[in-house]
């Protein structure tokens, strides 16, 4: 399994501000708006 980001679940509250920005990209991904953002990395 290939992951972009190391990613922490909401159950871990003390995370840098780079994790905050990278739960809200995976979110938005989710959500279906941040998928522009995130085409460019896939291979």
């Amino acid at each position: 399994m290939y992951a972009f980001y190391q990613y922490y679940p909401m159950q871990f509250k003390k995370v840098s501000q780079r994790d905050w920005q990278v739960r809200k990209l995976i979110w938005d991904f989710k959500d279906g708006r941040a998928y522009k953002a995130v085409a460019p990395q896939t291979p």
